[in-house]
């Protein structure tokens, strides 16, 4: 029997007992939840205090008004769904303030990429996009003049 063979049989032989057996299909269930979480970035940092939270999120929001971005975008017909957040400030103390706010607010240490004349922070992080989408929404607006 050559390795494909092997491993056709161990398939069939899992999917046979995760179709019949009803415990060993719900501790499959469990062990693919729990490796589906690990899967997700970052975390609400739940040990600040609501005045030290409300501080930091509305910091992030506004550098990322600046010179930033909260992007959802859909790739492959709609299968595939990327949550990202990008800023690119052209001043390291600005770039090194947010990683740090970013940091302690979501536990993602965000790397900084140094470019020609201004630095790139990038992640991706459902957790973190829908954070912030929670306390603003991101984009252009029409002003309207009001004189």
């Amino acid at each position: 029997m050559n390795r494909q063979e092997c491993g056709k049989l161990g398939a069939s032989i899992f999917w046979r007992k995760f179709k019949e057996d009803k415990d060993f299909r719900n501790s499959i269930k469990k062990k693919w939840q729990i490796a589906a979480l690990k899967r997700v970035k970052g975390e609400i940092n739940t040990e600040l205090t609501s005045t030290e939270f409300s501080f930091l999120k509305s910091r992030i929001c506004g550098y990322l008004a600046g010179d930033g971005g909260v992007y959802i975008r859909k790739q492959n017909n709609n299968s595939i769904i990327h949550y990202e957040i990008k800023f690119a400030p052209n001043n390291q103390k600005v770039a090194d303030l947010f990683q740090e706010t970013f940091y302690k607010l979501y536990r993602i240490m965000m790397p900084i990429q140094i470019l020609r004349n201004y630095y790139l922070l990038r992640v991706k992080s459902k957790v973190a996009v829908f954070d912030l989408l929670k306390a603003t929404q991101f984009g252009k607006k029409k002003m309207e003049n009001t004189f």
